[in-house]
């Protein structure tokens, strides 16, 4: 069989029987070749003294030298040992939070409930990361709400943003606190699509609510965890509005705050609970801006074009990499996922765009992130769950692959594909 797949009658044949498949990978791999890994050549900057107006290649050659001097600096290792803390601590603490809020979530049975509690803890994630820092510069004060908290089990007050052992929890704390609700959508999506009878039939044999959990959700959720390497519940429906209030309050300041007087405002040092002085000032100014109509129409197009192109490369790339039997699937993927971990960066990524001719235009911020990897990823798992049944029930009745990814998966995929939508529209 191997000698089989070297011969040429054996690459027509795929050819012509996957021609469809290797169109819709034509434009993916196109975009990697070009925006990821032609990029990638200018990682040779890291060796030179480069200089913009000499280029890359009138740039002079160094060497080694940044690496040195980067390890040989007084701060190389406390960076490289907090990134590493940093992250591990995020992999323990913070993956498996989006996990419990959405089996949570979905074991709430009143519908307007459930989708109050799902908008209230997405909100946290549209706060700018001003407004967040804000938040948490107030809260880590001596007088905050953390001392408060802390206070009760006898932690004396300080200001926690001063004291260097308190960076890391901050920092994970707060991650968790602007994402865990945006981070459940794709479980939620997920949980959406396992099978009611599933539950019907646990529910007979005797299984309560944490045991369908167990057997039916968790095992559910398993392929799209391992997936996005992120891998309790009960009646406890206060823990859940708890968590709920929680995202809320960083929506509500920014809202109490524009409605409040700038000067009482700079004046207030704790939590906002309802506006300071009552002033309109804020939104006079914004309305009376004459780019404000300008932003808005930019901002719309930009979204509904850029999501466009998403969505369709995607689509079509994840459809393609989750059918089997068609050259290079195995490289092809590797080469793909390749890129999530490593990219040339933002130097030669702008001299490629420059060099392709798309600076200062509209292309220069609609082509380059045209496929986010995880996303693509993403789906094609999504796209590995259907059954391959259905596929071959349509290719009886004649369909070809895009009649199948248009006609079949893509209806099939209905919520896998809201939040991809969501995903690109947020980038």
């Amino acid at each position: 069989m191997r000698k089989e797949k070297n011969t040429p009658g054996y690459v027509k044949r795929n050819l012509k029987r996957y021609r469809y498949i290797y169109l819709m990978l034509f434009p993916v791999i196109l975009y990697y070749a070009v925006f990821c890994y032609a990029p990638m050549g200018g990682v040779v900057i890291a060796f030179q003294n480069f200089k913009p107006a000499l280029g890359i290649t009138g740039s002079k050659w160094v060497g080694l030298k940044h690496f040195v001097d980067f390890l040989t600096g007084p701060y190389a290792w406390r960076l490289i040992r907090n990134t590493l803390l940093i992250n591990i601590l995020q992999i323990i603490f913070a993956f498996p939070v989006p996990i419990f809020i959405a089996l949570l979530i979905n074991e709430i049975h009143c519908k307007a409930y459930k989708k109050v509690v799902q908008t209230v803890s997405y909100m946290p994630h549209f706060i700018s990361l001003v407004v967040m820092c804000g938040l948490l510069v107030t809260f880590s004060r001596s007088d905050g709400i953390f001392n408060d908290f802390l206070s009760l089990f006898g932690v004396e007050r300080t200001n926690l943003l001063a004291n260097a052992k308190w960076f890391r929890p901050l920092y994970v704390f707060s991650g968790i606190w602007q994402e865990a609700g945006w981070g459940s959508i794709i479980y939620l999506a997920t949980l959406s699509s396992i099978d009611p009878g599933l539950y019907e039939a646990a529910t007979i044999d005797g299984a309560n609510r944490f045991q369908r959990m167990i057997y039916v959700s968790f095992p559910g959720l398993l392929p799209i965890i391992i997936v996005q390497l992120i891998m309790r519940i009960g009646n406890i429906l206060t823990g859940i509005m708890a968590v709920a209030l929680a995202c809320l309050y960083p929506m509500w300041h920014v809202v109490m705050a524009s409605f409040s007087d700038p000067i009482e405002l700079m004046r207030h040092s704790g939590v906002i609970l309802k506006p300071l002085g009552h002033s309109l000032e804020g939104y006079r100014v914004v309305l009376q801006n004459p780019n404000i109509p300008k932003s808005y129409f930019n901002t719309i197009f930009y979204v509904l074009a850029g999501t466009s192109i998403n969505m369709l490369l995607t689509t079509m790339g994840a459809y393609a990499l989750s059918r089997k039997g068609f050259l290079f699937r195995r490289t092809l993927t590797l080469l793909i996922v390749f890129t999530m971990y490593f990219n040339a960066g933002l130097v030669p990524n702008f001299l490629l765009v420059k060099g392709l001719g798309m600076y200062n235009s509209i292309l220069a911020l609609l082509l380059p992130g045209a496929i986010s990897t995880w996303n693509l990823i993403v789906m094609k798992t999504a796209f590995q769950s259907i059954p391959v049944s259905l596929e071959e029930s349509a290719r009886l009745d004649g369909a070809n692959d895009f009649t199948i990814l248009f006609r079949i998966f893509l209806p099939l995929s209905k919520a896998t594909v809201a939040v991809m939508i969501l995903f690109y529209a947020n980038i």
